[in-house]
């Protein structure tokens, strides 16, 4: 028998037999061709994932952003590449972050609510940069800068923040939200 494309195989047997050990035997004599299909199987699963992550991000945003001003458009971030998403108030307190954020931190949600992002800032954190990124966010503009910034064990990471100041219908500022990447490489 030749499997050309195992994940079918393994459907039509889940629906046929039960307990059934699979013996494939791959000796010189009886070489078995690679599977084909898997790699391409295996993007098109992981964009799926990542865009059912990126519409519950969107959704659980929405909680606070129709809050502030229903007419705000979280749509943009399908769009976009990111590790985390972070909600703040206007003072810069965080009031959500996804679940991606514990994962690029290691900082559990619990203890990020409540603090300014800048816990996540250490010795090595340009002051310089921080300041481009205060005074974009004063003048009502996006940021976007790359960080030195911490995680829960002390290790650092580049992390590239894009940083989107939301106002509510009558323009009042009311709160930002920042798209964080964990950068691997940095030249």
């Amino acid at each position: 028998m030749e499997i050309m494309c195992l994940d079918v195989y393994l459907a039509h047997m889940a629906r046929t037999t039960t307990n059934t050990k699979i013996k494939i035997d791959n000796t010189p004599q009886n070489p078995q061709p690679p599977l084909l299909s898997w790699d391409v199987y295996s993007l098109l699963y992981m964009d799926i994932l990542e865009d059912s992550g990126k519409n519950a991000d969107i959704q659980k945003l929405r909680a606070f952003t129709d809050k502030i001003n229903p007419d705000f458009d979280c749509e943009f971030i399908m769009a976009k590449d990111y590790s985390a998403l972070v909600f703040t108030d206007a003072q810069q307190i965080i009031k959500w972050v996804s679940p991606g954020f514990t994962k690029m931190t290691g900082y559990a949600k619990s203890f990020a609510i409540g603090k300014s992002p800048s816990f996540l800032q250490g010795p090595r954190t340009s002051s310089l940069t921080r300041q481009q990124v205060k005074n974009n966010l004063e003048n009502g503009q996006t940021s976007k800068e790359i960080l030195v910034n911490y995680k829960a064990d002390n290790t650092e990471y580049f992390c590239e923040i894009e940083i989107h100041p939301i106002n509510n219908q009558w323009g009042k500022l009311e709160g930002f939200l920042a798209l964080e990447t964990e950068l691997r490489d940095v030249g």
